[in-house]
């Protein structure tokens, strides 16, 4: 990575549109406490990783072991919150 930030394609299994974005951006949120920037472009979902001072390598290992338990059990409902 050069730069401050980066944009990092998700695997296609993760969904591809707005609502999936928008469903796995509030899964991470809620049951993995992370906060990170999702969208769907070009029929993929892509996110964007920042690298600032109060972000270190943990937190986008934690970022990666995150989406990487969810690519195990995608589905058109893979990112909406149990209850």
């Amino acid at each position: 990575m050069i730069g401050a930030m980066v944009t990092v394609p998700l695997p296609p299994a993760l969904g591809a549109t707005d609502a999936d974005a928008d469903g796995l951006r509030l899964a991470l949120l809620v049951e993995d406490r992370i906060e990170v920037q999702l969208h769907a472009w070009r029929g993929r979902l892509w996110t964007r990783i920042s690298a600032q001072v109060y972000n270190d390598r943990a937190d986008v290992e934690r970022l990666g072991d995150a989406v990487a338990r969810r690519v195990g059990r995608a589905s058109p409902a893979i990112a909406a919150p149990a209850g």
